[in-house]
């Protein structure tokens, strides 16, 4: 998982330099970096949080009489978590972020681990 500037990674050089991971990488790193995920930094919100606050949104929207589809908190939630905002007009507008990580994420958070994958990059 991603996190927002946490103090666990396996890269030993500078960012985007992938010659210098450490390989394999250590599980005490790697618990180190779901766990700032998902319980988000000091420099920034983890998934946990972004969930929440997706859900109260959505509960929002219900008391409005508006459309917050359940499913729909995990995608925003899981968007905002990749690329910083969400367009709740388009979800899988992903702006500069990964494209298929949103649909990806969400699917697994909505159970759909053994679902064909329908996003191809560059599509």
């Amino acid at each position: 998982m991603q996190d927002h500037d946490g103090s666990f990674n396996c890269n030993t050089g500078t960012e985007g330099d992938w010659t210098q991971m450490v390989n394999p990488c250590p599980a005490d790193k790697i618990n180190g970096m779901v766990q700032d995920g998902v319980g988000g930094t000091s420099a920034g919100a983890g998934l946990a949080e972004l969930l929440n606050n997706a859900i109260n949104e959505g509960n929002a929207l219900r008391a409005l009489n508006m459309n917050a589809d359940n499913a729909q908190v995990f995608y925003q939630a899981a968007r905002k978590y990749n690329s910083g905002r969400v367009d709740d007009n388009n979800l899988n507008n992903g702006f500069q972020s990964t494209h298929c990580y949103v649909m990806d994420i969400a699917n697994r958070l909505t159970g759909w681990v053994s679902a064909d994958r329908s996003c191809t990059p560059n599509s």
